[in-house]
């Protein structure tokens, strides 16, 4: 047997607003674009974000009642606000975590955790899985926003952690913990349509800066994009969008809730059609694991049955998105996804996720068009 997984858990509300330098600028936007995403008022910078993209696939452990119930708590303290800090006359300790149930049988896990590591002070973080609850492979260690692939389902996870510590001035502290679950394709193996040169011109792209992103806790991950996966916010719904407040408010989820080290798409795209850019694309995300070589586009909105419309302008932003995205990085149409493929979730929501051969075939239909030589001059 071998390997890892993990279970989904808790999401709460909030979601503050933070003004922060950006990583790597885009070209610049319009002065129209810029005068339609100016600061909101103060009484709009900080909003209540509700479990964005829904819940179904990630697990989350960093309150005191999660670690108080850990099986093994050695020489450590746990603290009123939750983390766990080794004990000051201790060099080393061990927690274990009691066994937990993933949402679904999984074969991809992502983990992601916020300590804070003293110079000289190490911490290690291993997981195992298992099928039963019973029986469970070895330990392995993790790595941040790493995704592990497993050679067959699992329905378990557990993990330890390993503390050691120099002196009593250099404590480290485990902060918690979440894990994303995600399931491949069958006969995974991401095909690339071979890169054009430059056929599609790039969409009008709100860079970083011009939202006022917070900057990434770490260093990305470089990947080479091959396919697209489609997702919703599900909460906050069209109505609930405020321009780039909301890509913010997002952004601190992600990063404070579920110990991401940035906003885990890479794109996200307002219900007026404004793009914003996330993450960088040529780097790895956190929106569906497993998440390597993965695009994630967010829409804003909640496109479940009966809930928002997907509006012509978001629409229209996606398919220029796509299509660049296509022809720039040579993706093959066959490598569109929502989120549902990989998860149980109904994430990007039937509106979404039902247009997917119609955006293939519009944007072949685009590529196609650009493709042909222009018409001679008479």
């Amino acid at each position: 047997m071998t390997v890892r997984s993990l279970w989904l858990g808790a999401c709460a509300l909030l979601a503050l607003t933070t003004a922060c330098q950006s990583l790597s600028p885009l070209k610049s936007p319009s002065n129209a674009a810029l005068q339609a995403q100016q600061a909101p008022s103060r009484a709009f910078e900080f909003q209540s974000l509700f479990e964005v993209d829904g819940a179904g696939d990630r697990w989350l452990e960093s309150r005191f009642r999660d670690f108080d119930q850990g099986l093994l708590k050695e020489n450590l303290n746990l603290r009123t606000q939750g983390p766990l800090q080794l004990k000051p006359e201790a060099r080393q300790g061990r927690y274990l975590s009691r066994a937990y149930t993933a949402p679904f049988a999984f074969n991809a896990v992502m983990p992601a955790w916020t300590a804070q590591i003293p110079a000289g002070a190490q911490l290690e973080v291993q997981a195992r899985v298992s099928n039963d609850g019973h029986n469970w492979g070895s330990w392995l260690p993790l790595f941040q926003e790493r995704s592990i692939l497993l050679p067959q389902q699992m329905r378990f996870i557990q993990y330890q952690v390993l503390f050691k510590s120099p002196d009593a001035a250099r404590l480290p502290v485990f902060e918690g913990i979440s894990f994303q679950f995600g399931k491949t394709r069958p006969n995974a193996g991401l095909s690339r349509a071979g890169r054009k040169q430059a056929l599609v011109p790039k969409p009008e792209v709100l860079p970083r800066e011009a939202w006022r992103a917070r900057p990434p806790k770490g260093e990305y991950t470089p990947h080479t994009p091959a396919a697209i996966v489609l997702h919703h916010t599900w909460k906050p719904t069209s109505a609930q969008y405020l321009k780039d407040a909301t890509i913010r408010g997002i952004q601190n989820y992600h990063m404070n809730d579920n110990k991401w080290s940035d906003i885990g798409y890479h794109f996200l795209i307002g219900p007026d059609g404004v793009i914003y850019q996330g993450r960088p694309e040529t780097v790895v995300g956190a929106h569906s694991t497993p998440n390597t070589n993965y695009v994630g586009i967010c829409i804003i909105g909640d496109y479940d049955p009966g809930q928002d419309p997907l509006t012509p302008e978001s629409y229209a932003a996606l398919l220029d998105l796509m299509t660049w995205l296509t022809s720039e990085y040579g993706i093959a149409t066959q490598e569109f996804y929502g989120h549902r493929d990989f998860s149980t979730k109904s994430c990007p929501g039937d509106s979404v996720h039902h247009r997917l051969d119609e955006i293939r075939t519009e944007v072949k239909r685009r590529l196609e068009l650009a493709q042909q030589p222009p018409a001679p001059r008479r």
